[in-house]
């Protein structure tokens, strides 16, 4: 007997030692919930420490099994405070263990997977550690967890209830708080980590009383505080049960809607991928006025058959360019692009035909910075976007005026001088980027007016010469005001 005293004396002195060692050395490894981990004890390594991230109302439900060997395996799991939490050998008559614990606070715990006595055991072998999260405490305080619904009361004794949970910037998020009994007016907040509020609302759409949130962008992660009361709060007398649900949209995640794209810089590339269901992914960058572009989306060598697909689009996601196989084998690739304004911009990463395609698999997606339109341009020659109209004049001292745009390779544009005062007769010339004529129109327009139709040869600067009929007859010092339009001609 006093043997056995003795040598239960040293197990425990064992067990406090190894617990302050846990204390004192941080873990070896990360297990989260919701995962298995496999290890192995024997002399040399008589116990392994994990680090747990718990939340406050997680219910988890812990296996430790014994694979092979004659490992004895113990299990003790410590707060983040230091406590000993659990502490446990065999259960029910096996020597696997099997529990459920609920935490009851938020932060790192501490498990630590070993053998019966520890240094002083004698048993070894292989184990698996499996962690699963089965429900969420309803007890106020408690973290919720996206799709894990809750019960609870409000009572004029309990006007409210606060709840947390965490979330990621993306993510896209439904809120229900239903009535379960009694004449309760459910009413929800959502409140940040500085308790700014961020949503509420009272009764739902629909002849209901019920309070929903519906599709609420996640802009900031981190820890969210949902406030389960009743219209009036502590001023309000209906009561009853509810049930509180928080719900990630099938849409959630950074870059699978509009609504939360995914961030982009110049010259990074992205590897995502596309799926049967998940035709298209987002992305959003800040661009500037005049500054060029180009985008490219190849598919990699693990992405079967996709077809890429790009759309460059403005702030209001009206599409400004879209490519499917300007890039090698069937890769989409959207070249030297002029931003028109500053601001910011989305880009679609999709497949040919997009929800009506087939196509999917892993690419890499490109935004690159190719410097600035105009850079070399004098600041004082007007810059033209296609679709605008300018107002100047010919003089007998300024006859002649130069404009620069940007054209793209195969566009056909129309450019328009026509006289609005005087007897001006118009003259257009169409220059290259070295300020080389390339065309020259006199009176194509209506009644001495000039007009060049054309298709543009490449892709770059172009400048347009406004000047003055200069031939050997006729009046050679006309002058006046006149109008000069710029024109892309669009194809049906």
């Amino acid at each position: 007997m006093i043997q056995r005293h003795f040598y239960i004396i040293i197990i425990c002195f064992v067990l406090v030692i190894s617990y302050a060692s846990a204390q004192d050395n941080p873990p070896n490894e990360t297990i989260a919930i919701g995962s298995s981990i496999s290890g192995q004890i024997d002399d040399a390594t008589p116990r392994i420490e994990y680090s747990l991230n718990g939340s406050r109302g997680a219910i988890v439900r812990v296996r430790l099994r014994a694979t092979n060997g004659n490992l004895d395996p113990v299990l003790l799991i410590i707060d983040p405070t230091g406590n000993i939490l659990i502490n446990r050998d065999d259960t029910a008559g096996s020597l696997d263990i099997d529990l459920t614990l609920t935490f009851q606070e938020n932060g790192i715990y501490t498990v630590v997977v070993g053998r019966f006595g520890y240094v002083l055991g004698t048993t070894s072998g292989d184990f698996d550690l499996t962690l699963e999260r089965v429900g969420v405490s309803s007890e106020e305080g408690s973290s919720l967890q996206y799709g894990i619904p809750i019960t609870n009361t409000i009572t004029n004794t309990q006007p409210r209830l606060f709840f947390t949970f965490e979330a990621q910037a993306g993510d896209i998020i439904n809120i229900s708080m239903i009535r379960s009994s009694g004449s309760l007016d459910p009413y929800v907040q959502l409140l940040d980590a500085n308790r700014f509020l961020v949503a509420e609302n009272d009764d739902a759409n629909g002849n209901t009383r019920n309070a929903q949130i519906q599709a609420l962008v996640i802009n900031t992660p981190g820890t969210y505080i949902l406030v389960a009361t009743r219209y009036g709060q502590a001023s309000g007398d209906s009561a009853g049960s509810f049930v509180l649900t928080v719900d990630e949209a099938s849409n959630s995640g950074l870059g699978n809607s509009r609504f939360a794209p995914a961030g982009i810089a110049f010259n990074q590339t992205i590897t995502a991928e596309l799926s049967e269901n998940r035709y298209e992914r987002f992305y959003v960058f800040e661009g500037q006025r005049d500054q060029i572009i180009s985008i490219s989306m190849d598919r990699t060598q693990f992405a079967g058959q996709l077809d890429s697909y790009l759309v460059l689009t403005n702030a209001g996601f009206q599409p400004l360019i879209e490519d499917d196989d300007s890039g090698s084998s069937n890769n989409a690739y959207i070249i030297d692009y002029r931003l028109p304004t500053d601001g910011l911009y989305y880009i679609i990463a999709t497949r040919f035909e997009r929800e009506a395609g087939t196509t999917f698999g892993e690419y890499n997606l490109t935004l690159t910075d190719e410097g600035t339109a105009f850079s070399d341009v004098a600041s004082d020659i007007p810059r033209l976007l296609y679709g605008t109209t300018t107002q100047a004049s010919i003089t007998t001292n300024e006859t002649e005026a130069f404009y620069v745009f940007w054209g793209t390779e195969d566009e056909r544009i129309i450019i328009a001088m026509d006289r609005t005062t005087g007897d001006l007769d118009s003259v257009l010339e169409l220059l290259d980027s070295n300020q080389v004529r390339m065309l020259r129109d006199d009176d194509s327009g209506f009644e001495n007016n000039a007009r060049i139709d054309t298709t543009l040869t490449y892709t770059g600067i172009h400048f347009i010469r406004a000047t003055r009929y200069e031939g050997t007859s006729g009046n050679l010092n006309t002058t006046g005001d006149y109008r000069l339009t710029l024109t892309r001609v669009v194809s049906n």
